[in-house]
């Protein structure tokens, strides 16, 4: 016997139930506001501001993942604090002599977020856009080390790490700071190219102690040991340019 099934029109559920049941089984935003209209299904999704009276609250960034925005979507507005873009750069350099290959030839090409140092408080957002090339946005912890190629020691100030997807150009990747403390960041497809970044979080001019010490790993170590990318520099200065680092 055919078991009994519930066509779509036998559902007796608000719009509200509906736009929550077909997100929870990945029908994408786009699809939702052809269906339902923008209003609704941005409500449902905590998108913007006409939605919810304060669009920070609604927006739903996970602590360990973050929040992706492909480059066709719009990064709700009023979220952002603080945008960081993510290069790769060909042709003359912004640093002579870096990054180096394990011969001690330079590499003609640098890959780097900017600003690669940031000062932010508690509770802000961080959107790292990709200008160009293909990018992770990973916190330096051991849980995303890749043996025999690298192991990552824990420089971040939470007891856990965090991590976007591969995100390509025109996209973006939302995170949250809470937790006061350095934030020691890396791209994972170009770590051995130096491409890392320091993020402090701090209310006000306090500094966080950095505790970690020198990295070694070749090019990364020498970016996070710049002395541009000191904490007390970074809460100093508001945010570190690449081209100011001095490598």
């Amino acid at each position: 016997m055919r078991p009994e099934t519930d066509t779509i029109d036998d559902l007796t559920l608000s719009d509200a139930e509906l736009i929550a049941a077909l997100k929870n089984h990945g029908v994408s935003r786009r699809l939702l506001m052809k269906v339902f209209g923008a209003g609704a299904a941005l409500s449902m999704f905590g998108g913007t501001a006409a939605a919810l009276p304060d669009s920070r609250q609604g927006a739903k960034i996970d602590e360990t993942y973050g929040a992706p925005y492909s480059a066709a979507d719009n990064v709700p507005s009023g979220l952002v604090d603080h945008t960081v873009t993510l290069h790769i750069h060909e042709g003359p350099a912004n640093h002579s002599d870096f990054p180096l290959d394990e011969d001690g030839a330079e590499i003609p090409v640098e890959t780097f977020f900017d600003p690669v140092g940031l000062h932010v408080r508690p509770g802000e957002v961080v959107n790292f856009h990709i200008h160009n090339g293909l990018h992770t946005v990973t916190s330096f912890h051991p849980k995303f080390s890749e043996p025999p190629f690298f192991t990552l020691p824990d420089r971040v100030a939470t007891d856990y790490g965090f991590t976007s997807p591969p995100v390509t150009p025109g996209d973006s990747w939302l995170y949250r700071f809470t937790t006061q403390g350095v934030y020691d960041i890396l791209c994972l497809p170009h770590l051995e190219l130096g491409m890392v970044m320091r993020v402090v979080v701090s209310g006000d001019s306090n500094v966080p102690a950095d505790t970690y010490g020198p990295l070694p790993i070749p090019n990364a170590g020498d970016v996070l040991g710049a002395p541009e990318l000191t904490p007390a520099n970074i809460v100093s200065e508001g945010s570190v340019a690449w081209e100011d680092l001095s490598l």
